[in-house]
Formats: C-alpha cells, structure tokens, sequence
C-alpha cells in the first residue's frame, strides 16, 4: 500500500499541470499582512502603520505588471524604478520602500523569509515609515502555475509641515523633488461622493458625482485599470454616468483629476462597486418534474448561481435548494397545480432583479400520468436525464481541491484489486481459513483509504522569493 501510495503522491505532482489540475494554495490575506507587520513593529518597540489605500493602488498596479511582464526585479519593467509606482497613484513621499515576494502560499512563510532577511527586516522595522499598502496578482508567473505575487509598499508621506521646517530660501525652490514642490502649488484634488466601497448598485451602469478643485477641470472615470469615460466639471462639481452596458461583476471605481497640458494630477480613493442589472436565468432545459408520493408535484430546475428565491402564484409546500448545483426543488400540492392552466415560477436575485418562466400545467400532467403508470418516477420536460451533468458537476465544483484524475485511480485501483486476489491465492496474506474472513475486512479499509487518498488534492512546498530595496 506504501507503494501505491508514492505512486498517487508522485503523479499528483508531477502530472497535475498536465491534467489542469492548478495547485492548491492557501490565501493570504490584506488583514493577516497587516497584523503580521504590526506586531513585528510592536515587538521592537515601534508604532504600528496604518493601511494607505492609494500604497495599496502603487502595489497592485506593480504586482499586474511584474505578472503581465513574467517580470522579477524591483525596476520593472527594465529601467523603471519603484518609485514611478508612487508617483503615479498621486503618493508625494519623503520615505519609500518595497518588499516583494512570490510563490509562498501561508503568511507564515512569507513573513519568515522577510524576517530572516536584513533588507527585508530593515523595511519592516523602518521608524521613518508610517504607512503601508499590499498589492496581489494571480496567475502562470516564473514557471509556477497558479502562482501568487505579493507587493508591500512602505511609506511617509512629505507634508507640508515637514517641508517648512527645512528653513528652504526661495532661490532654492527649482531644485526641490517635484513631489515636494507640489505642496507648495495650490492643492489638486477630486473626489467621489455617492459611491461606499462594497456598495451593490443594481444596474448597469456606473455613475460617479464628486468635487474637483480647481474648478471646472476634467476628471477621468477609471473602471479597474481602463478609463472609461472623461467630463468637464462644472464650478467644483461633477457627474458621469457610462453607457448602458457593463456586464455584471465587480469593480474598482475611481477618479483622477488632469490638468491643462492633460497630466494627471489627482487620484481619488478607489471604491469596490458590484454591479448586478442582469435578470437571474431559470435554465429550460434542466427542469424535472418529480412525483415524491401521492397528490405532491416536485418540481426541480438549475438557475444562475446568484438567485436567492423562487416563488410561484400557487402555493408552494416545500423548497429547498442545492447550493453546489444551484439546483431548486419545489414541492407543490397536485390538485392545486391543476387548478389553473399554467403554472408561473419567479426567481429572484440578491440585488432584486427577477425572471418569470411559466409552464403549462397540461403537459405537467401528462408526465404525471406517465409517472403513474411506470415505475419511473422522474421525466424531465425535454426527455433528457441530469444524471451524467450532474455528476460531473459534482465532482469539479469544488475546484482544485475535489478534481480527481478519474482514469489514473480507476488504473490504480484495477492494480491494487489484481495484487490482493494475487496474495489471498498464493496464501502470502498468511490468514488461515477460519480467519479468511479478514481479508474482506482489510480489503475494504485499505480500498477507504486508497478512495480517501485518490480524492485529496495536490502537495504544494512553499519555494518562494523575495525581494526589497528602499529609498
């Protein structure tokens, strides 16, 4: 059985990437990075950073592009620095620093290695710092399916306080950073104002208001990484509204402020918007009508994953859902169904958006009289059985954990019935015949156990890198 066991282990490594099967992870989370630092910072006696969404932006935009580029370098892509990061999201710091790492699937290792690594260590522990941001990315990077980038921007930001303790004389000020000039211009800003992040907008469209100073400057509308749209301000105020077309998902909304020569000068904080306009869908062809025992109709149907109720206009006995299959089963009371000549179910969504199917009420009786003179006890309303694609089903919902290599266990498993019938016959089991019995019993608790083995998922080693540098 130990063989047998390296062999299962071996192929799940070795061939996982051929079957599709991606490797299981374990996520690591913004909250677990934050406590992590903090504490660290504690232990040594250091005041806790707070969370900065716009170094969280810097982060996630430099983790995207280290994955589109399949890029490993703190200048990436080739040439650009970090700091242009910062720069871009409207960041002005007077402190800055970066850890990066990839291919660590537990906060636990990806810590342990910052720690154990005096540059990495050194941003951690920085005083200077006050704020951090995390960046993630997903995806096929430096050879490693299913791999995953982790960006952590430190920073202070230069304000203007700071500044004017430097005591700068006037014929200086050309030689001062751009970021800490700005600060002596009049402030560039833009705001959102009727958006909350989390908020469920129940359209398609995504509409922005806020405030802009200076006034009557252009704000550009940012869907996730795209500029989806431009408007003139009127005095300090705003308003866009996109076209009519978005599909529903979810985004992250913001506004950056351009000046005269089209330079973006001002970022606003960035909102995750869920949009959910479209109707929730009942699949026709999944529809089964069932008759459990006497005078009680179930009625069962597959809908879009996002349908939290089904009702109908008789009513309804029982109702229970399937969550894995998104499958509905309803019960009705026959002679009420009758009653009328259709039979109208609605499915709603969480945002309230509703669908209506309606069947007629004479076709649903004469599969029940087909059920009655039968012993089957199930038709569906376009002559097709759920079995097969429900079973499928079953077996890939749950993602990389519950994909079993089908055809590799059966293999194995034919080997593994062939070598014990081979060693009950040849005696080398070593049970007498007044024992014999035991072999059935040893054979089911090594056949549970080899079942228990085949449906466990990939072994993944944490391997990962590490990266930092500071200014």
């Amino acid at each position: 059985m130990l063989v047998y066991s390296f062999i299962l282990i071996g192929f799940n490594i070795l061939f996982s990437p051929w079957l599709g099967i991606a490797p299981v992870s374990a996520s690591i989370t913004i909250d677990e990075l934050m406590t992590y630092h903090n504490q660290e910072r504690i232990k040594a006696g250091l005041e806790p950073l707070t969370l900065s969404t716009t170094l969280s932006r810097s982060a996630s935009d430099k983790a995207n592009v280290m994955l589109d580029l399949n890029c490993w370098s703190h200048y990436c892509p080739p040439d650009t620095e970090p700091w242009e990061y910062f720069k871009s999201v409207g960041y002005n710091y007077q402190h800055a620093g970066e850890n990066l790492a990839e291919g660590f699937s537990t906060i636990e290792s990806v810590m342990s290695a910052w720690m154990n690594s005096p540059t990495h260590r050194e941003n951690v522990l920085n005083s200077n710092f006050t704020e951090i941001g995390f960046g993630f990315a997903y995806g096929n990077y430096q050879g490693k399916s299913n791999n995953t980038i982790i960006t952590v921007h430190f920073g202070k930001k230069f304000e203007l306080e700071d500044f004017l303790e430097q005591d700068v004389s006037v014929t200086d000020i050309n030689n001062i950073k751009d970021n800490e000039k700005n600060y002596l211009e009049e402030e560039n800003s833009v705001s959102i104002n009727n958006l909350t992040d989390g908020q469920v907008v129940n359209q398609n469209v995504i509409e922005v208001n806020g405030n802009v100073n200076p006034p009557d400057s252009t704000v550009g509308v940012i869907s996730n990484t795209d500029e989806i749209g431009r408007v003139d301000a009127e005095g300090d105020n705003y308003t866009f509204r996109s076209a009519p077309d978005i599909k529903d998902g979810t985004y992250s909304v913001s506004a950056q402020l351009y000046n005269a020569d089209g330079s973006v000068v001002a970022r606003s904080e960035v909102y995750k918007v869920v949009l959910d306009g479209e109707d929730p869908i009942l699949d026709e062809r999944s529809i089964n009508v069932n008759q459990a025992f006497e005078n009680t109709l179930i009625i069962d149907f597959k809908t879009t994953s996002d349908t939290v109720s089904v009702s109908a206009d008789v009513p309804i006995s029982s109702i229970q859902k399937d969550d894995i299959l998104n499958r509905w089963y309803v019960s009705f009371d026959e002679d009420k169904v009758f009653l009328k000549p259709t039979l109208k179910i609605n499915i709603k969504d969480r945002s309230g958006n509703q669908s209506e199917f309606i069947l007629n009420t004479e076709e649903i009786s004469e599969i029940v009289a087909r059920v009655k003179s039968t012993s089957i006890n199930n038709y569906t309303l376009n002559e097709n059985t759920n079995f097969i694609s429900g079973f499928i089903d079953r077996i890939t919902s749950g993602g990389v954990r519950t994909i079993v290599p089908i055809a590799f266990t059966v293999y194995l498993l034919s080997l593994f019935m062939l070598d014990f019938i081979f060693l009950a016959r040849s005696d080398k089991l070593h049970f007498s015949n007044k024992h014999s019995h035991l072999k059935a019993a040893i054979f089911l608790v090594l056949l549970l156990i080899f079942s228990f083995g085949s449906l466990t998922g990939s072994i993944v080693i944490d391997a990962g890198q590490i990266n930092a540098t500071t200014l």
